[in-house]
């Protein structure tokens, strides 16, 4: 599969300019359109939520890709999302805190002085879909992942955490390239092997 990669400094959203791409693509199948920014003004996640980030510190990410249902289903976009998010922090961790909440989040689980485990958001993952015709979908997967951030918003405060205050201190451009390769791999493995894993 072709990957075309593009970064901004500042964007509205991330799938805002990934969709562009693809709609300015002609009869485009199966190439991905990556596309990074250091700073979105309006990102989003799922169910209209706001996606809270600290500038330049996460990676902010999304990628878009036209594809036939009959052969990638429309579920399986966000399924692909979720795991590849789910193998990359797994493996930068190495831990089994590691939690892949379906269909849009990746946790990692503390214990409090009690004992319960507590999980914190380190990854969100959205998919959206326009039709483009009957057997045709332009489908982008937007993925926001903490990094480097160390300081939440109070609201938030103890419910989110980083790679870096999980001890994982990785540039947010090879973070880019290594979930590029996780979405690559599944996008091109067996349909029916995606949903074993």
């Amino acid at each position: 599969m072709q990957v075309e990669f593009f970064s901004y400094d500042v964007v509205t959203s991330t799938n805002d300019i990934a969709f562009q791409k693809l709609r300015d693509a002609v009869d485009v199948v199966d190439k991905l359109f990556v596309v990074t920014a250091e700073h979105q003004t309006k990102g989003r996640g799922r169910n209209n939520k706001e996606w809270h980030g600290d500038s330049a510190q996460n990676l902010y990410y999304s990628c878009s890709l036209r594809h036939i249902i009959s052969e990638q289903p429309m579920s399986s976009i966000q399924i692909i999302g979720g795991l590849a998010c789910y193998n990359l922090i797994f493996e930068l961790l190495g831990s089994e805190r590691v939690r892949l909440k379906y269909p849009n989040d990746v946790y990692v689980l503390f214990s409090d002085t009690n004992g319960n485990l507590i999980p914190k958001k380190l990854s969100g993952i959205i998919a959206e879909h326009h039709f483009s015709g009957g057997e045709s979908c332009d489908s982008i997967l937007g993925i926001g992942i903490n990094n480097k951030q160390e300081v939440f918003p109070n609201e938030i405060s103890d419910l989110a955490t980083s790679l870096s205050l999980n001890g994982v201190l990785i540039e947010t451009e090879e973070l880019k390239f290594r979930l590029t390769d996780h979405i690559v791999r599944l996008l091109e493995s067996d349909y029916d092997s995606v949903f074993q894993n």
